[in-house]
């Protein structure tokens, strides 16, 4: 979310506790807002993060999606976090076998494991 958890520190930080519980992958989708969820997100705006109101009614003024630069910036940082980290981009990447043939990765741990941050982080 532009302004409250997309920074560069917090998605390190969340790749790293990532990583640390075994995750495989680590994957960030921004924020779209449709007009039958707009209203109620810029209710939480407006009570918990006041400053970013004038910021998101300006993003969202035309579209219900993230500019493409804000959705390039935010795939580079979070791939970056990847790389650092030793984790795959997305769940569906492929690994490569020593005779170079691509085969899809299978998951150590069956299990999903949702990891969640305070928003002030």
């Amino acid at each position: 979310m532009p302004g409250i958890n997309d920074a560069p520190r917090q998605i390190d930080r969340m790749a790293r506790l990532a990583s640390e519980v075994g995750a495989l992958f680590f994957s960030a989708n921004p924020l779209f807002l449709k007009s039958c969820s707009r209203a109620t997100y810029f209710g939480f705006l407006r009570q918990h993060f006041p400053q970013l109101v004038p910021d998101y009614e300006k993003r969202f003024a035309t579209a219900d999606f993230a500019a493409p630069v804000y959705r390039r910036e935010l795939s580079a940082t979070v791939k970056d976090a990847c790389r650092r980290y030793g984790l795959r981009y997305r769940s569906d990447d492929t690994s490569v076998t020593l005779d170079g043939r691509s085969k899809p990765v299978q998951p150590q741990h069956p299990a999903q494991i949702f990891l969640s941050i305070p928003l002030s982080a």
